[in-house]
């Protein structure tokens, strides 16, 4: 199961912690193959506590992607959510995600 260990829901796209612990938590998201593009992803705690941000600017005729994977501590009753702007890559084939992974107390 994907939530095995952590107790996560998901409603939304906000993602709250069940299980108070230590996460390894990875997002991702990919740039469409046109130049002059970018996009910015950021990753909230609770709605307005900005946890961190990343950009990705693509100035050629190829698509570019940013992956992001952090350790971070979070309290039972957390929320996260990564919010972004700009210009996403996307169709049935799941170009972004998020995954959340508890490995420690």
């Amino acid at each position: 199961s994907r939530h095995l260990g952590g107790n996560l829901s998901e409603s939304g796209g906000v993602i709250t912690i069940g299980t108070a612990g230590l996460y390894l938590v990875t997002y991702s998201a990919v740039c469409p193959g046109s130049p002059n593009r970018g996009f910015n992803l950021n990753l909230f705690k609770n709605g307005s506590s900005m946890i961190l941000g990343t950009y990705l600017y693509s100035g050629a005729d190829s698509y570019s992607g940013r992956e992001v994977t952090i350790p971070y501590q979070f309290a039972a009753g957390d929320t996260v959510k990564v919010y972004g702007t700009g210009h996403f890559y996307g169709n049935s084939q799941a170009m972004s995600r998020f995954v959340g992974t508890r490995i420690g107390d």
